[in-house]
């Protein structure tokens, strides 16, 4: 399987977002997205090394296990 590394090589896959997706692209953690993440139960934590390998773990707890402190 070959790499995609532009966008339009991912777009002969996928179709460009709807407007309201595009929308949700945030820059920094708002006061609502703030509540939701502090409220949720699972999250997924991922990481990357320098050569490209990607690991993502689920990580779950009571509702409140993940705080915000900076965005």
């Amino acid at each position: 399987m070959s790499q995609i590394t532009t966008l339009e090589q991912l777009r002969e896959f996928y179709s460009m977002p709807a407007p309201l997706a595009v929308a949700k692209d945030l820059h920094h953690i708002d006061k609502h997205t703030q509540t939701f993440i502090e409220h949720s139960t699972l999250f997924f934590l991922a990481s990357q090394t320098k050569d490209g390998f990607v690991d993502v773990s689920p990580r779950g707890g009571e509702a409140g296990f993940v705080k915000v402190f900076d965005d």
